[in-house]
């Protein structure tokens, strides 16, 4: 097993999603998902989630974090997994808030459902930014008077594209 190049762009190992690591040879979306899901866990760790430096070493570093898949999660897996002679090491689930103490809980759900192994369980770009994670929430600063909260909570409701440097206090 050798990471095949599907984009004029290096890949990295570390981001290779569990699909391509037996032999998938359809590259869409959701090979992106899961990569910026294993990158935001990064982010957090200040190291990569899954550092395999191959097809099977990555695998390997997928199971020991996700579990073992099931056959009844990941079917096409398990039919990839098959053609390609591969089989699944078993292990079970780690807990990304015990490998990630410092994400919050919006941050977990949303890197969780970004790493599934069924590409179709995954959300897609438009549905992950609806997640709790990127909803706007804005600390008051202290000091401001009762008129300047007001005026800030006002304008951070009718920002609906939440681009906070749009928000000006008087």
């Amino acid at each position: 097993f050798f990471f095949k190049q599907k984009t004029a762009y290096e890949i990295s190992a570390c981001l290779v999603g569990s699909e391509m690591c037996i032999r998938d040879s359809s590259y869409g979306p959701p090979i992106d998902i899961f990569a910026i899901g294993a990158i935001m866990a990064e982010l957090y760790k200040f190291w990569p989630l899954f550092p395999g430096n191959s097809e099977v070493d990555q695998m390997e570093k997928i199971c020991q974090m996700l579990g073992t898949p099931s056959q009844q999660e990941w079917p096409e897996g398990y039919k990839l997994a098959a053609q390609a002679g591969y089989k699944f090491p078993r292990y079970q689930t780690q807990s990304l808030k015990r490998v990630i103490p410092t994400a919050s809980s919006e941050a977990l759900q949303l890197i969780s459902d970004m790493l599934k192994y069924n590409p179709a369980e995954r959300p897609t770009a438009a549905q992950a930014l609806q997640y709790p994670y990127f909803q706007c929430r804005i600390p008051i600063p202290e000091g401001l008077d009762q008129n300047a909260q007001e005026e800030l909570i006002e304008q951070v409701e009718k920002t609906e594209n939440k681009d906070l440097s749009l928000i000006h206090i008087s």
